[in-house]
């Protein structure tokens, strides 16, 4: 694993020059092959791939793909999510504010996707080649697996969490082989890492529209909250911020709804005087 992550820093430049023009818009983005840009104004998108080898958009839009390996990039704003399914039929589950690098067809060798933000993966199983996930800070590296991936880098934070099958990393020290029901994290800030077991439904409920959640502070619920809602949330008790809380919310809710519900958990007090919603202009 040591050449693989010593490897890493070299491809990441180009995957981030592929989303330089494509990152921070306000609609799903797919650019194709380094030139073509398709902007969605859906809240949702599913791109895959057709026997007819063109790009299929939300079952009605169709793509030519070109001759030869090209790579594509997806940007998925917050308050919106992606679905892809792969060339190799693997499917992976964009959250808001992520962004995915990816080839329209994979090396016999290798398959190889650059992630900046959180996705779901479930990976089809080729005994031939292994599937790789790139980001600015770790990369994981897997056969047939299913898995979450978190690289947030205003954060300074890379989480892997496996749901099934198998993942290796490289630790600060040696590889790191995850079985399932494990977590991995890496602060980046100050190069912490932690293995740990978890209930793996924490981490991916947000792929079915509910949070759910255990001790967890305050402020990074909230955070999760203004991705999805595409907001800031300013909490005016910031003696609230580092409280941990336990449950469940069901994002189809409104976010008012959704915040009056989080915060009487931890104050009996007026809720709408405890909080400030702000609409993002971008």
């Amino acid at each position: 694993m040591s050449k693989f992550a010593n490897s890493n820093q070299d491809s990441i430049e180009k995957y981030q020059a592929l989303l330089s023009d494509v990152e921070k818009r306000t609609e799903i983005t797919l650019k194709v092959a380094d030139k073509h840009i398709v902007s969605l104004k859906d809240t949702s998108a599913l791109i895959s791939y057709n026997n007819n080898r063109k790009i299929v958009i939300n079952d009605s839009t169709q793509i030519e793909k070109k001759e030869g390996k090209q790579l594509n990039a997806v940007f998925v704003p917050y308050g919106k999510r992606t679905k892809l399914v792969l060339a190799d039929s693997s499917t992976v589950y964009l959250n808001s504010g992520s962004s995915l690098v990816y080839p329209d067809e994979f090396d016999s060798d290798k398959r190889e996707v650059y992630l900046e933000g959180e996705a779901y993966f479930k990976v089809v199983k080729d005994g031939k080649s292994s599937f790789c996930v790139r980001t600015a800070y770790k990369s994981v590296e897997v056969l047939g697996t299913q898995f979450n991936v978190l690289s947030d880098q205003e954060a300074e934070l890379f989480q892997t969490v496996l749901v099934s099958g198998k993942i290796a990393l490289d630790g600060n020290n040696e590889t790191m082989i995850l079985e399932p029901n494990q977590c991995y994290t890496y602060a980046a800030d100050n190069a912490e890492e932690k293995l740990e077991s978890v209930d793996v439904s924490n981490y991916i409920s947000w792929i079915d529209g509910r949070l759910k959640f255990e001790k967890e502070a305050l402020s990074n619920v909230i955070r999760k909250l203004e991705k999805i809602y595409n907001v800031r949330i300013l909490l005016k008790d910031k003696n609230l911020d580092g409280m941990l809380i336990s449950g469940r919310l069901d994002l189809k809710n409104p976010l008012v709804n959704i915040l009056n519900s989080l915060l009487f958990t931890v104050s009996s007090d007026e809720m709408e005087s405890k909080y400030e919603i702000i609409t993002n202009e971008k």
